[in-house]
Parts: structure tokens; sequence; C-alpha cells
């Protein structure tokens, strides 16, 4: 996976729907999109990240962080966005 995880120490201090995150969960970066806007509660999860060259606006959101957990509720919950996202950037090197 290209995206860096990052641990909740000192990065984040609230989720994006401003609950508290979880000793077990990581923040992980998600396509920004308008429907997400709706639901921030806590700007500082809205970040510009660099990949290849390009620069993408994203939101971290908390998951599990165990391997089982965090494939469970990626592949349930944000498979989509993952996606749409990882197509975006193909896109952008055809």
């Amino acid at each position: 996976m290209f995206w860096k995880i990052q641990q909740n120490s000192t990065t984040f201090t609230r989720n994006f729907n401003g609950e508290a995150i979880k000793p077990n969960e990581v923040m992980v970066p998600f396509e920004y999109t308008e429907l997400e806007a709706e639901k921030v509660v806590n700007p500082e999860c809205i970040r510009t990240i660099e990949t290849a060259g390009q620069y993408f606006k994203v939101i971290y959101k908390a998951v599990l962080n165990s391997i089982t957990g965090y494939k469970n509720q990626f592949n349930d919950i944000y498979k989509e966005e993952a996606y749409a996202l990882l197509n975006a950037i193909v896109e952008m090197f055809k």
C-alpha cells in the first residue's frame, strides 16, 4: 500500500467525526470528497499528501491497528474509497 499509516501518538488528537482515537486504532488516509466534507467535525484530519510527485487532498480516518481488524474494516467500509483514489493515481500516469 502506498499510504503512510499514521500512529495516533501526537499526530492526531481525534478522529474525523470528533470521536477519540482508541489505543488499538491508527489513522489511514482516504480520498476526500464532498460527501466527506459533510461528515467532518475535526478539520485537523483533512490534509494534503504527496504520492509519486502528485498532491492529493485526503481525510484521515481511524481504523483498527490489528492486521485482521484493519483488513476486515478496510474491506467492508473503505474498499470503494481506496480503489477510487488508486484509480485516480493510475489515470494520472497513463
